[in-house]
């Protein structure tokens, strides 16, 4: 068997660009969403069929796009927190 490729770790000022954007697609929620590719799979579907039974709009085309607000709201995400600390490491960059 061979060696699993690891995901590399995002910072919070990479998490802020993602969240700074309207629609989000798979890789975007790989960058906000601590979670395996499977599990952010399975997000998105299940997000798509809740938008779908509440006919709201999405991108249903290659790439799949979701709203953000719409994740923010489904994934629990402290934007705030993200923002907050985003700043602090670009403080700490810039000294």
């Amino acid at each position: 068997m061979g060696k699993r490729k690891k995901r590399p770790v995002y910072d919070y000022i990479e998490q802020e660009k993602v969240l700074n954007k309207p629609w989000l697609s798979t890789e975007d929620l790989l960058i906000i969403i601590p979670a395996g590719k499977t599990a952010i799979e399975n997000f998105r579907k299940s997000l798509c069929k809740e938008m779908d039974t509440n006919n709201e709009f999405y991108f249903n085309t290659r790439p799949i796009l979701v709203p953000t607000k719409k994740v923010i709201e489904k994934a629990h995400i402290d934007v705030a927190l993200i923002r907050r600390e985003a700043n602090k490491m670009r403080k700490g960059m810039i000294i």
